[in-house]
C-alpha cells in the first residue's frame, strides 16, 4: 500500500539522541537539528521511503542496515503544518553510541550529525531549552508526540 506525508526515524542510544544538521542555505532551518527522514513519494509505502531517505542522509549505510534487520512499525500522528494535519510515520530505533559515532552524514543533505540528550527531547521543559536549535517541524513532531504518547 502506498502511503502519502513524512517519515522521520528517532535514532536514540542509551541517554540520547542522533540528530541532523539540516543543511538547506535557502531556509530558515540551514544548521538547525531535525530527526533524519523525508517525504513520501508517491510510488512508495512509508518504509520503503524511510530507507530512501536514510541512504540519502546516512553515507555509511549502517542505520539503513539496522532498519531493514529490525523493521520497527511507525507510529503514526498528524502535526500541524501551515494549518493543515500533515500525516508522519515515526520510527523508533535504539542503537549502541559505538555504532552512532560510526554514522556518517551525507554533506549534500547535513552538516554533521549531534548529539542531544534524550531529557531535552523527552519533555516540555527540555524542549523548551532547546527549542532554539531545532527546526520548526522537529519542535511540532515533539509537541504532537507529547499528546499522544
Amino acid at each position: 500500500m502506498k502511503d502519502n506525508g513524512i517519515v522521520k526515524v528517532l535514532v536514540k542510544t542509551e541517554s540520547s539522541y542522533l540528530l541532523s544538521l539540516k543543511k538547506d542555505p535557502e531556509t530558515r532551518s540551514d544548521g538547525l537539528l531535525e530527526h533524519l527522514g523525508g517525504h513520501i513519494d508517491p510510488e512508495e509505502c512509508c518504509f520503503e521511503a524511510l530507507l530512501r531517505e536514510v541512504t540519502e542522509e546516512e553515507a555509511s549505510g549502517k542505520l539503513a542496515a539496522v532498519l531493514r534487520k529490525e523493521k520497527p512499525v511507525p507510529h503514526e500522528l498528524f502535526v500541524a503544518v501551515h494549518g493543515r494535519q500533515e500525516k508522519h510515520y515515526l520510527y523508533r530505533v535504539t542503537i549502541s553510541k559505538e555504532l552512532a559515532s560510526q554514522l556518517q552524514a551525507d554533506e549534500r543533505e547535513s552538516y554533521g550529525f549531534q548529539f542531544v540528550a534524550a531529557q531535552y527531547l523527552e519533555s516540555e521543559q527540555g524542549l523548551h531549552t532547546i527549542e532554539h536549535k531545532l527546526t520548526w517541524k522537529t519542535r511540532q513532531i515533539h509537541n504532537a508526540l507529547e499528546k499522544y504518547e
